[in-house]
């Protein structure tokens, strides 16, 4: 018998199902059409998804707020669930009920974090191995690391990586993102001269594994609760991975990164180049901060 099946049988309630529900989430599920009744079977489904995803980050490694792939919930035996999540409207209104963030979202952030870890291990590895650096790096030495090709990355046996680097959209386009230099293969010039700014890849790993050590501490909750930490990579009311604000580095003891947010362009600009989602407040912060360095200068 399904879980839904099983509550409905017992006619049950949510005291029976020992949770506690806040006025938040009430209201939410009754503004998407649930009757009572239906009402006391979804909070149900949502006290089991939790234990679930506790389940899932004990298990795997991963934050329980991240919302696993249905057929993952099928995997390890969970048809039931995997149903009910169904009936009561899919993974993304379960999602935004239940304040966890999509699949394809947190997906994309681990697969980035990956990519870029990968990325740092081949580099010292293969340096001497790689193509020639270009005329502009030797000529005015700039500095900047070198994105090396597909060919060699797949020669030297790094199949995830490369296919990491496809998933991104390349290696000219991971390149200008990461503010590297890369070697031209073909008379194609769409790229040249495209600039995203000053940028470091051992800044961008170090920002977003802090930012899933932050996820790892967060807790899904039915009371509707900021959890602690979540305020700082997950945009608590969305259910979204956010980039976190030089305010919550700082307390954080992340003074380092604090400085750095601001080096590599600000919080808007370093969200919009991880495809994060940013503080709307911070962002103006930024945009007040950078008019009156420009009356100082004037």
């Amino acid at each position: 018998m399904s879980l839904s099946q099983n509550c409905e049988s017992n006619t049950a309630t949510a005291a029976d199902c020992s949770l506690s529900v806040s006025t938040e989430t009430i209201t939410a599920a009754f503004s998407h059409g649930l009757s009572n009744h239906t009402f006391n079977i979804f909070t149900t489904i949502l006290k089991s998804r939790y234990d679930h995803l506790a389940y899932m980050k004990k298990l795997k490694g991963r934050p329980s707020i991240w919302m696993p792939r249905s057929s993952e919930i099928s995997d390890e035996g969970r048809n039931d669930l995997r149903q009910a999540i169904t009936r009561f409207g899919g993974t993304d209104q379960i999602c935004g009920m239940a304040k966890l963030v999509p699949y394809k979202e947190w997906l994309y952030f681990e697969s980035q974090l990956e990519l870029f870890i990968e990325l740092q291990a081949y580099l010292p590895k293969y340096k001497s191995r790689g193509a020639k650096k270009s005329e502009k790096e030797e000529s005015t030495g700039t500095g900047k690391l070198f994105f090396p090709r597909l060919s060699d990355i797949r020669n030297n046996g790094h199949d995830r990586l490369h296919d990491l680097v496809m998933d991104f959209g390349g290696r000219k386009m991971i390149a200008i993102r990461l503010d590297m230099e890369y070697q031209a293969q073909t008379k194609v010039e769409i790229f040249r001269g495209m600039s995203f700014g000053k940028f470091d890849l051992e800044f961008a790993i170090k920002l977003l594994l802090f930012m899933r050590k932050e996820m790892m501490e967060c807790d899904p909750s039915l009371d509707g609760e900021k959890q602690e930490g979540r305020e700082g990579s997950v945009n608590a009311g969305a259910s979204h991975i956010q980039m976190p604000t030089v305010k919550t580095l700082l307390e954080h003891g992340e003074t380092q990164l604090a400085e750095d947010v601001k080096k590599y362009g600000g919080h808007e600009s370093i969200a919009r180049r991880l495809h994060l989602r940013f503080d709307l407040e911070e962002t103006r912060m930024d945009a007040e901060t950078t008019r009156a360095a420009s009356r100082i200068k004037k």
